[in-house]
């Protein structure tokens, strides 16, 4: 009877086993199709400075910073469809560069997921930086992203698969 008991035990975890692999494996697939998603994102209100200044320079030289920021995300149509995180770095001997990771949920626009974008920021009117990658709906997405209305404002993002 114990015999019994473990063989079936054991039958049972493979089995399921077998079935987690399967679920893991199923993946979030990403978009179909070429598609274009209209965001507003409320300018940051409580951004992070973090300087960085030389040890060898004058007492006040601060030659570089990082900036960190969160936002929420919202559709065409008003509705809170997701965050945005933001960090980017500047220094005496660079421009801006920025990430900004897009948190979505689903919507009447949008799909849950991220959307990962980064590029050279100068000033928020027109900027456009590469959709270099996400996940859920957008697993393996690409294209870019441009930004107008100043920092934060509007947000186009051009999907491809």
């Amino acid at each position: 009877m114990i015999r019994k008991l473990g063989v079936l035990l054991v039958g049972s975890a493979f089995l399921m086993s077998g079935a987690l692999v399967g679920v893991s494996y199923g993946g979030g697939g990403g978009i179909p199709e070429a598609e274009v998603i209209e965001l507003h994102i409320d300018v940051c209100s409580r951004p992070h400075f973090f300087f960085f200044d030389d040890p060898d320079g004058p007492e006040s030289a601060i030659v570089g910073q990082v900036t960190l920021c969160r936002s929420p995300i919202f559709d065409a149509d008003g509705n809170r469809v997701g965050k945005q995180n933001v960090s980017c770095v500047v220094s005496d001997k660079t421009d801006w560069l920025c990430t900004n990771v897009y948190t979505l949920k689903e919507g009447p626009f949008t799909d849950g997921g991220t959307i990962v974008t980064t590029g050279h920021y100068d000033g928020g009117e027109g900027d456009v930086h590469a959709i270099t990658g996400g996940s859920g709906a957008y697993q393996d997405v690409g294209g870019y992203a441009v930004q107008e209305g100043g920092p934060g404002i509007n947000h186009t993002l051009n999907l491809i698969p």
